[in-house]
């Protein structure tokens, strides 16, 4: 049985500009840590000072695990599409629609999901704004 909790996957902006992905229990903490330099080896270390840009809550730490190797994957366009909450640019950059089907379920389950302003402007709820961006963005994918 699967217990719940609370994961964070998260994307940082480094001073370099580039984008460092990560996941973790206590974004707070984490954060923190990451801007205090505490392990020289960690990729951040000499990119500080460090800026939160996405953040995506999880009740289960394989889904925040998987989700955090799919956006590592990704490329910079299309993190910069997700933190910019530009659901279009992401479908259309997108190889994997299933993948992105998830991703966009998953705001469901986030305290960081899409803003209201989003919503209101691609006229959508947290419940249906998957299934009506592909809808209407099947011809671009």
């Amino acid at each position: 049985m699967k217990v719940r909790h609370s994961y964070f996957v998260y994307i940082l902006l480094c001073s370099d500009g580039s984008y460092y992905t990560g996941m973790t229990n206590n974004m707070e903490k984490r954060l923190e840590e990451h801007n205090q330099g505490l392990i020289q080896a960690c990729y951040t270390f000499s990119r500080r000072p460090l800026v939160l840009k996405y953040c995506l809550q999880y009740p289960y730490v394989d889904d925040a695990i998987l989700r955090e190797k799919q956006i590592k994957g990704w490329t910079r366009k299309k993190k910069e599409a997700l933190i910019n909450e530009n659901f279009d640019e992401l479908i259309r950059l997108s190889k994997n629609v299933a993948g992105l089907m998830e991703l966009l379920n998953s705001f469901e389950q986030s305290w960081f999901g899409p803003s209201a302003i989003a919503q209101d402007r691609l006229g959508l709820t947290m419940t249906n704004a998957p299934l009506s961006i592909l809808k209407n963005n099947l011809i671009s994918i």
